[in-house]
């Protein structure tokens, strides 16, 4: 089941890697000329490109072809990992949750005048809202105006402290949705023939109570000093009402936690990351929206912060004119016109 390859993955990337929070930079250069070549390079410190939250090194087809260190003035090392694929008409390429499939897909296609070769590259979205919850639900409108009160500290503070206990609801509402979360997946795993509502609002409300108990404890703290790493006091009260409520194993639920969690960790760290297309689509016109084009050459720079929700398609079609059949074509139009013309004069004689 889906699900459980889910939970498999998840799981094995857990028990190997510990996250850091930190950023990458991912660069493709896709050569779609003849014999051309995919290359891909990702540049970072080594806990962000090992930390486990996305899928380094590539899988095949990719091959490390080359890996450089360098150190700042500040002693900060950067590592850039480069990796090379031969051209393939559907390749993986990393940059996805953990349960779903990014992709290049190049093809190529000759008519009888033109040759057309048009490609797709796939970003899919991680529907954070859904899963997560909106992540400014609870933020009152006035913290978008903290930087315009820099001469103002108490008013700064005081928004500061309005913005961090909005986090702390936010946070709230992400676990309350993981626990639904959870017991739909139980459902949807073959448990229960029919979406069963009423299991998930007792969940809810046995965990809504474990939730309002745990925020009692900020309550005399500075909210600004309150940290919204909660997983490892909730996991077991999740893992606990979500196999009370459902009649699933324990075990079950732990995994489904532990892949939720870690799929959000992963998000949160990968949103800061940037992400470029250089593209070679050698062709006599090209029907694309890059954001820059040289020539032949299409660049496209994406926000990491756009695929929160929906997936980031990036796509181009190039056609070139197949230039001897055009010339036998013309030669062979010239040739009746030849003919005509002759008998027509035949004619007149």
């Amino acid at each position: 089941m889906k699900s459980t390859k889910i939970v498999l993955i998840i799981s094995t990337l857990l028990s190997g890697f510990i996250l850091f929070t930190g950023c990458i930079s991912h660069k493709f250069f896709l050569d779609f000329s003849p014999g051309g070549v995919y290359r891909y390079v990702a540049e970072g410190d080594s806990l962000d490109l090992f930390d486990g939250r996305i899928l380094f090194p590539p899988s095949n087809p990719w091959q490390e072809t080359n890996r450089t260190r360098e150190k700042d003035d500040e002693g900060n090392i950067t590592w850039k990992y480069f990796f090379e694929s031969k051209q393939e008409a559907e390749i993986s390429q990393p940059i996805a949750p953990p349960e779903k499939n990014g992709l290049i897909q190049f093809q190529e296609k000759n008519y009888l005048v033109v040759k057309k070769k048009s490609f797709v590259a796939v970003f899919p979205g991680w529907d954070v809202t859904r899963i997560y919850g909106d992540q400014r639900e609870f933020l009152p409108p006035e913290v978008d105006d903290i930087e315009k009160f820099e001469s103002d500290t108490t008013l700064q503070t005081r928004l500061k402290q309005l913005e961090a206990l909005g986090l702390q609801k936010t946070t709230a509402r992400r676990y309350m949705l993981q626990v639904q979360n959870m017991i739909l997946e139980w459902q949807r795993s073959g448990n229960v023939e029919d979406a069963d509502s009423l299991m998930i609002q007792q969940g809810l409300k046995n965990f809504s109570v474990i939730i309002e108990v745990f925020m009692l404890t900020f309550k005399d703290k500075d909210p600004m000093e309150v940290s919204l790493e909660w997983y490892q006091e909730l996991r077991d009260p999740m893992i606990s009402i979500c196999s009370e409520v459902s009649g699933g194993s324990p075990e079950w639920f732990a995994n489904v936690a532990d892949s939720i969690d870690f799929r959000w960790k992963t998000w949160k760290d990968m949103e800061d990351d940037g992400i470029e297309l250089e593209v070679f689509l050698p062709s006599t016109w090209i029907n694309a929206n890059p954001d820059t084009v040289r020539n032949d050459t299409l660049f496209w720079s994406i926000e990491s912060e756009s695929l929160a929700e929906e997936d980031v398609v990036i796509q181009a079609t190039g056609w070139t004119l197949v230039y001897w059949i055009d010339g036998l074509i013309a030669l062979v139009i010239f040739g009746l016109i030849w003919l005509a013309f002759s008998k027509m004069q035949k004619k007149k004689e």
